[in-house]
């Protein structure tokens, strides 16, 4: 199982005190299995015990819970043994923090021989198939507020001696600033993705000028924030879901918020929960 962006330590504690004393587990982690034949839940579409029929509020769509018959099971540990032959059998997709919290609980009560480690040693996820056609992966952007976007470009051409105006071979990265857009591009990338190219370099300015960075989905909110006088705006292009293992297994953990799967809407509502008592 490999995270695919870098954790900040310092947000463990607080979710690790929460789960510390919470009688339920109601997780946010999504971990997305390599699985381009579809082994692991495939067959499992022919489910026939109907635990939960319900519509979700808010426009959320309807959901529909069944449980797995012994022999289902008996499958999917037979699907898991072999898709985990692979370098990557599962890249967390969502909820990178949740299940580092949830690792670090079962660390404390193991330290300390508590019974209660034997509950804490497992965490209740959501496993997607990364080639389902439901799962589509959006960009987000970043907009640098209190700048000077000539001193921005000026840097990050240092930052890359190499770098080329508009659109060529390698890394493009797509900028907004004072109503205008326009395009680098980076060679020879060392990175796998656009945004590690990118957000390299933003990490290391912030650090040298201290200036303010967010992430924002959509466009046009980008484009309007990087109108406004000392900002700057980067639009990275959409993500091809299956660069996500060879990325994360070449390159390790990717940046922080590197990707977002769907909208908004469709990621408010926890389904299914586990006693932690």
């Amino acid at each position: 199982v490999r995270a695919t962006e870098g954790t900040v330590l310092d947000r463990i504690p607080p979710r690790q005190a929460v789960r510390r004393n919470a009688p339920l587990e109601l997780p946010h982690i999504m971990l997305l299995a390599d699985d381009p034949e579809n082994k692991l839940i495939g067959p499992l579409a022919k489910c026939s015990q109907l635990l939960y029929d319900c519509d979700l509020m808010e426009g959320g769509g309807h959901v529909k819970g069944f449980l797995l018959t012994k022999a289902q099971q008996e499958a999917v540990q037979k699907a898991l043994a072999e898709l985990a032959q692979a370098p990557v059998l599962f890249a967390v997709g969502d909820g990178n923090h949740s299940l580092a919290s949830a690792k670090a609980h079962y660390e404390e009560e193991k330290a300390k021989g508590l019974a209660s480690a034997q509950l804490s040693r497992y965490a209740l996820v959501e496993v997607v198939n990364l080639y389902d056609d439901a799962l589509e992966f959006e960009p987000i952007h970043r907009v640098l507020f209190d700048i000077d976007p000539a001193d921005v470009m000026k840097e990050l051409k240092n930052y890359y001696p190499e770098t080329d105006t508009g659109q060529g071979e390698g890394h493009v990265i797509r900028y907004a600033c004072a109503g205008i857009e326009g395009y680098l591009t980076v060679p020879d990338p060392q990175a796998q993705l656009e945004v590690g190219t990118l957000q390299r370099f933003l990490d290391d300015y912030i650090a040298k000028k201290g200036c303010r960075i967010d992430y924002i989905h959509g466009e046009d909110a980008v484009r309007s924030l990087a109108k406004e006088e000392g900002n700057a705006g980067f639009l990275l292009p959409p993500m091809d879901k299956f660069r996500l293992f060879p990325a994360v297994a070449s390159d390790g953990a990717l940046p922080r918020k590197t990707f977002s799967m769907g909208e908004a809407v469709e990621k408010r509502y926890y389904i299914e929960a586990r006693s932690l008592i």
